[in-house]
């Protein structure tokens, strides 16, 4: 029984894990379309882009 209870407890820090680095990656991803989208208003692109 305690070695099926550090199965579960495994498999559900893998998928923690998973969505820790998911969320990390579309931060990352809004970050930098957020930095686009700065730099393209410092250009003088069209404010309602």
């Amino acid at each position: 029984m305690p070695l099926y209870i550090t199965e579960l407890g495994q498999s559900a820090g893998r998928i923690g894990f998973i969505e820790l680095w998911r969320n990390a990656l579309v931060i990352k991803i809004n970050f930098y379309l957020y930095n686009q989208l700065k730099t393209y208003n410092k250009v003088g692109m069209p404010k309602g882009y």
